[in-house]
């Protein structure tokens, strides 16, 4: 199930990229499509976001509850 996981994570970050490529080419981008992008970006910056404040929240949790034990065992 986990490999399921990160491959959807990995596809979910490369399937802009054929769109992106076209854009480039165009002279003319319509406003929706510039607005999608913009809100997939969004979306991508408050994932990253989440995992960090996750990852901190885990960190500092394990840590102070590590200090404590060697605190209150010494």
């Amino acid at each position: 199930m986990e490999v399921l996981w990160a491959f959807s994570i990995y596809l979910e970050v490369a399937a802009p990229l054929p769109q992106l490529f076209v854009l480039q080419r165009q002279e003319e981008v319509e406003g929706i499509t510039i607005r999608y992008l913009i809100a997939l970006a969004g979306h991508r910056v408050f994932y990253l976001l989440n995992w960090i404040y996750r990852y901190a929240l885990y960190f500092l949790t394990t840590k102070c509850r590590d200090i404590l034990r060697l605190l209150g065992s010494g």
